[in-house]
C-alpha cells in the first residue's frame, strides 16, 4: 500500500520530521487509493492542506489538520505521516508505535514495508531491539513480495513502491547493522528512485571500509538538498588513499551544522577575540573582530558597525593575529590563556562528535592540499586548519597524523602543521622526533621549536 506520502521532498523542520504527504491527493468524492473507500470532499481538503503545511515546515498546523483527517476515516498514509512526526520531532517513539499501530492491525493491509521501518525505528528507541529486528526483516519481506504484486504492475505504483527502500534502510541503519544495509541496497539498487537510498548505502559502505563504492554512492545521490555529499565524496577518496583515519559514521542524513559555525574552529578561533565568521558577497569566508557595536551572528555586520573585517584568502589570520599584545583581551595571564585554549580545544571536539560535521571540516582543512595546491602565500591560513583539526581530534586526530607523515607525497609544511597539532594536543614534546616519510625512506626526524629539522637527517 502507498501509504509513505510521495511528492517533493520537504526542507527543513518539515524535512526531519516526516515526508510530504501525496501530492497526488484523491479527488473530491474521489476514492482513497489505499482501500478504495470513498473520501469525503472535506476530509480531502484537510489532507491537502496538511500536504502543503507539512512541505512548508509548519509541523504543528500539519498535524493538527491530518488528526481532523481522520475523524473522517482511516487514512494509512496520514497515520504514516503522524507517526514520523510523533517520532522524530516530538521523540515520542511510543505515540508513535501506537499511531502505526492503526495500519498494522488492519487485516485489509497485506504488505506494509513503509509502516513496518518507522515501527522498527520506534521499538530501537524503546529498547527493544530484538522486536525491532524482527519487525525489520518483516518490512524487508513485505517490500519483496509487494514489488511484483498486481498492485505494483503499473510503473508509476513500482516507482512509489521503491521509494520504500530508503525507509528500510534507515532502519537497518540505526540498529547499526551495516552489512545488512550495504547487502539490502546492492540488491535493490536497480530499483533505487531516491537519492537518499544511496546516501545510506554509502554510509554503509564507508563504516565498512568500502571507500570507492561510497564515493560512488555519494556521487548519485548528490542534489540540490544535500550538497554537503561531495565532501562525504572527497574524504572518501582520501580515506581510499590512506591519507584521513576513517571514523564511523551515523545514518543521519540532516547535514552539518551552518558554515559560519565551523569555520572559526580551522582559525584557531576561540571566544572572545572574534566574533562569528561570515561569507562575503564573493562566497569567500571573511572574520569580523569583536571590536564592534552590532557585529552579526549569521551575516555582514551592519554598515554603521565599527569592524575590523577581511577575507580569509587575502589576508590569512596567523598567529601574530592571535597574539597582538595591544588587544585588550591579553591582559590574560599564562594560566589563562591555557585554560582559554583548553576549553576551545573541547568545543571544537564536541562539534566533531557529529560525523556531519567532521567530514565537512576534514574536506575544508585538507582540500587546498590533497585536491589542489594553494599559492604559497595562502598555505599559512590552511596549515592552521589542519594544526586545529588535528589537536582536537584525540585518537583520529592523532592517527590521521600518522597517515600524513607516513605518505610519501605529503609535502613537509603540512607534515609539519600535523605535528604542530599533536603538540597542541599534548601527544608531542617541543623536542621530540617524528617517524615520517623524507627523503625516500621512512626515518626519525626531529621536531624542535615547533619545527621539522629535515637538515638534521
Amino acid at each position: 500500500m502507498h501509504a509513505s506520502g510521495k511528492g517533493r521532498r520537504p526542507r527543513g523542520a518539515a524535512g526531519r520530521a516526516g515526508r510530504r504527504l501525496r501530492e497526488d491527493a484523491a479527488p473530491v468524492w474521489g476514492t482513497d487509493p489505499d482501500f478504495g473507500d470513498p473520501v469525503s470532499e472535506e476530509a480531502a481538503r484537510l489532507i491537502e492542506r496538511a500536504h502543503e503545511a507539512l512541505f512548508e515546515g509548519r509541523v504543528a498546523e500539519a498535524e493538527y489538520l491530518m488528526r481532523r483527517a481522520l475523524a473522517f476515516g482511516h487514512f494509512t498514509a496520514v497515520y504514516n505521516n503522524l507517526a514520523l512526526l510523533q517520532l522524530e520531532h516530538h521523540h515520542r517513539p511510543d505515540e508513535a508505535l501506537k499511531l502505526l499501530r492503526k495500519n498494522l492491525d488492519s487485516p485489509r493491509v497485506p504488505w506494509q514495508p513503509f509502516t513496518r521501518a518507522v515501527a522498527a525505528r520506534c521499538l530501537l528507541r524503546m529498547d527493544r531491539r530484538e522486536e525491532a529486528r524482527e519487525v525489520l526483516q518483516q518490512a524487508i519481506r513485505d517490500f519483496e513480495a509487494g514489488l511484483n504484486a498486481d498492485i505494483n504492475r503499473e510503473p508509476w505504483a513500482r516507482r512509489a513502491w521503491s521509494e520504500y527502500i530508503s525507509k528500510i534502510l534507515e532502519a537497518a541503519g540505526e540498529l547499526g547493522d551495516h552489512r545488512l544495509v550495504w547487502n539490502l541496497y546492492r540488491r535493490w539498487r536497480k530499483h533505487v528512485v531516491l537519492n537518499s537510498s544511496h546516501a545510506l548505502g554509502g554510509i554503509a559502505a564507508f563504516n565498512l571500509g568500502r571507500f570507492r563504492a561510497a564515493a560512488e554512492a555519494w556521487r548519485l545521490a548528490q542534489d540540490e538538498m544535500r550538497p554537503f555529499l561531495r565532501t562525504y565524496e572527497a574524504v572518501a577518496q582520501w580515506c581510499d588513499q590512506g591519507l584521513i583515519e576513517p571514523f564511523p559514521l551515523d545514518y543521519g542524513l540532516g547535514g552539518p551544522d551552518p558554515l559560519h559555525e565551523l569555520i572559526p574552529f580551522l582559525m584557531g578561533v576561540r571566544p572572545p577575540l572574534l566574533a562569528p565568521v561570515y561569507l562575503a558577497e564573493d562566497g569567500r569566508p571573511a572574520v569580523v573582530t569583536l571590536n564592534t557595536l552590532d557585529a552579526a551572528d549569521d551575516g555582514p555586520p551592519g554598515p554603521d558597525a565599527r569592524v575590523a573585517a577581511r577575507v580569509l584568502e587575502d589576508a590569512p589570520l596567523d598567529d601574530d593575529d592571535l597574539d597582538d599584545p595591544e588587544r585588550p583581551e591579553f591582559t590574560l595571564s599564562e594560566e589563562e590563556r591555557a585554560a582559554e585554549r583548553a576549553a576551545y580545544l573541547t568545543r571544537f571536539a564536541a562539534a566533531m562528535q557529529r560525523p556531519a560535521n567532521r567530514m565537512l571540516l576534514i574536506w575544508m582543512a585538507f582540500r587546498y592540499f590533497l585536491e589542489r595546491r594553494p599559492p604559497r602565500e595562502k598555505r599559512p591560513v590552511f596549515l592552521r586548519g589542519v594544526r586545529e583539526l588535528i589537536a582536537a581530534g584525540g585518537d583520529w586526530g592523532a592517527a590521521t597524523a600518522r597517515r600524513l607523515f607516513a605518505a610519501a607525497d605529503i609535502e613537509l609544511d603540512l607534515k609539519e602543521a600535523a605535528a604542530r597539532g599533536l603538540m597542541d594536543a599534548g601527544l608531542l614534546g617541543e623536542d621530540a622526533t617524528v617517524h615520517m616519510w623524507w627523503n625516500g625512506r621512512m626515518q626519525d626526524v626531529p621536531f624542535k621549536a615547533g619545527e621539522l629539522r629535515v637538515a638534521e637527517v
